[in-house]
This record gives structure tokens, C-alpha cells and sequence, in this order.
């Protein structure tokens, strides 16, 4: 930190918050690794719209 800039202190609370936030989606990805796949396929649903088509004469998803 450049030496002319303001210092803050912040509480460790808050802090302590920062840090367990950055560490969630880390131990979220663990936690899904270590899931089995689904015994039983699951239905899938049907819908008008695709949700990953642009919309704009994009032929690879069916429009």
C-alpha cells in the first residue's frame, strides 16, 4: 500500500467474514466431488425457450 493512502481498520469480525466468504465456493466444488451421480436418471423439463440460443439465426440449437 502506497505510504500516502489511508489505513483502515477494519474489525476482525468482518474480516473473519472476507476470508470465509473467498473460501466457499472452494469447499462447495470438495463437497460436489465427492457427491455420487444420481442412481435413477432424473426427468428433464421442456420449455419454449433455449436458454443458451441467442435467438439471432443461430441454427445449432434447433431455431
Amino acid at each position: 500500500m502506497p505510504k500516502n493512502s489511508p489505513a483502515f481498520d477494519f474489525p476482525q469480525d468482518l474480516r473473519d467474514a472476507q476470508v470465509a466468504l473467498h473460501e466457499t465456493p472452494a469447499g462447495y466444488e470438495e463437497y460436489a466431488k465427492r457427491l455420487p451421480w444420481s442412481a435413477e436418471p432424473m426427468p428433464g423439463w421442456e420449455g419454449d425457450k433455449q436458454l443458451h440460443a441467442s435467438g439471432h439465426g443461430d441454427h445449432r440449437y434447433g431455431r
